[in-house]
């Protein structure tokens, strides 16, 4: 009698015993643990491929198998300290991907270089890319976009590198989001020529920076009693006095350079959502962090600003507000607005004399200077210089430059008031401020329009690293990388 060939149907309900299932999972594990012990490290350019064969197959899923479970950093896919369903779930979004490493990747540099700044590192995949990274050391110093060839440059400064040893590296991104890196890395040594000045010495009074904070969000309005409502907000650390701003309109956001960054996304009814009396017509979101006045002393602000293309150019439109008082719109800001058809950076003031008991208005000192051109979708990093006074005797600085760059003196206004002293309808401030013990220093984006009937505008977005607030240039500039 000839035996009855088995059919699909049969086959399907072929089920595996305990004991046959256990040998299966033994036997994979093993596997697993044998390949682990073959290729101690994993793929930087491809996750999942642990045993960096450049493919991600069953060898990897043996592997991370055998470790499921441990804290073994081979099988670790994404570096958390746990090989867990995670791990799996990178590896298996990633299960059949292939990574084939650039063969005609250049660089200007070669191991055992010396260079002697100023130097233009440059380098080229040799595969389409958008986005290159520059590295000293395992620290970022700067992204690049390629120029028409498909090659990336970065400059080194006397300032960027101390002098002596450093391991320098590339990395780049492809245009479906890979990111990729040659298997090398370079040594060189950078000469300086000159001895670089010592590392500050000064005091940073405020660190405001998005890389410090872990946690911030912030919805619903204040009642019209002006008690909390519906307001639930919430920071980590406690780093703000007043999270001014509703439907999380303001959040923290990852950043290739800095860490993390604030990102401010505000259209119709966003506002501070303690300020009842808010127009439609206006849109706002904002930190910020009440601070003594100081009167007579000179402070130095560090902060970078990124405009993202899409910028809709509204009427008019705040970043930045310094010395505060409550009293007469922005005492020194930082504002962006079209001049003659471009989006500019504006250096804002209202600060001297006032006399206008009965409204507001602009005080002895106001004045509007352009500062530069917004290079949209790039970080300009600013320090703002300030001597407070309301004696004439003050001064504002506003120095400017691209990350890594040199910085640049943009503008220099000295023997002004700096803060305003006076009558509004908002109250009176003394000459020596001995009735403006505090002021508010804040960010974010607060803009709108001169039609009071418009309810209807697009969205408008900017990203701020942050904020720091130093005892002098030198350590107001260590704090921007």
């Amino acid at each position: 009698m000839k035996a009855r060939l088995k059919k699909p149907a049969d086959l399907k309900r072929r089920k595996f015993s305990l004991p046959e299932l256990l040998v299966f999972v033994l036997v994979f594990g093993l596997v697993g643990y044998i390949l682990i012990r073959v290729f101690a490290a994993s793929n930087p350019n491809l996750q999942g491929d642990l045993n960096n064969d450049n493919r991600v197959d069953v060898t990897d899923m043996s592997i991370l198998l055998s470790n499921y479970g441990t804290t073994n950093a081979a099988a670790d896919v994404n570096g958390d300290g746990a090989v867990n369903v995670l791990d799996m779930s990178i590896l298996l979004s990633n299960y059949g991907k292939t990574y084939t490493p650039a063969a005609n990747f250049t660089t200007s540099l070669t191991s055992g270089m010396t260079i002697t700044p100023p130097y233009t590192w440059t380098f080229n995949p040799g595969v389409s890319s958008v986005k290159g990274y520059f590295w000293a050391d395992g620290v970022l110093l700067g992204t690049a976009v390629p120029n028409a060839s498909g090659s990336y440059s970065f400059a080194i400064q006397t300032t960027t590198l101390t002098a002596g040893a450093h391991t320098l590296g590339h990395a780049w991104d492809l245009a479906d989001g890979t990111h990729q890196s040659p298997s090398s890395s370079y040594q060189v040594t950078i000469d300086n020529g000159t001895t670089l000045p010592p590392p500050p010495t000064g005091t940073v009074y405020f660190d405001g920076r998005a890389k410090n904070m872990t946690l911030l969000t912030s919805t619903g309005y204040a009642a019209p009693d002006g008690s909390i409502g519906t307001i639930v907000s919430k920071q980590s650390p406690q780093m703000w006095d007043c999270l001014c701003f509703t439907n999380n309109s303001m959040s923290l956001v990852s950043d290739a350079y800095y860490g993390k960054a604030f990102k401010n996304t505000e259209g119709p009814g966003d506002r501070n959502p303690w300020n009842n009396g808010a127009p439609a017509y206006d849109a706002s979101g904002q930190v910020s962090k009440i601070m003594p006045n100081d009167l007579g002393k000179t402070d130095y602000y560090a902060f970078a600003i990124k405009v993202p293309t899409g910028w809709q150019n509204p009427d008019w439109s705040s970043l930045l507000s310094l010395g505060y008082e409550t009293r007469a719109w922005d005492q020194l800001a930082l504002n962006v607005n079209l001049v003659n058809g471009t989006l500019t950076y504006q250096f804002y003031q209202n600060a001297g004399y006032v006399n206008c008991p009965t409204t507001t208005c602009a005080g002895t000192g106001f004045a509007s200077v352009n500062i530069q051109p917004v290079a949209y979708d790039q970080w300009t990093e600013f320090i703002y210089a300030v001597k407070w006074s309301t004696t004439k005797d003050g001064s504002a600085k506003v120095y400017t430059r691209v990350p890594g760059g040199t910085w640049a003196l943009k503008m220099d206004r000295e023997n002004i008031d700096t803060y305003l002293y006076g009558a509004t309808s908002y109250g009176t401030v003394r000459q020596d401020m001995s009735d403006m013990t505090t002021i508010v220093d804040k960010f974010g984006l607060y803009f709108g329009y001169w039609d009071t009937s418009r309810t209807s505008f697009p969205y408008e977005t900017v990203l701020h690293n942050g904020i720091t607030i130093s005892s002098d240039l030198q350590t107001a500039q260590s704090t921007l990388p």
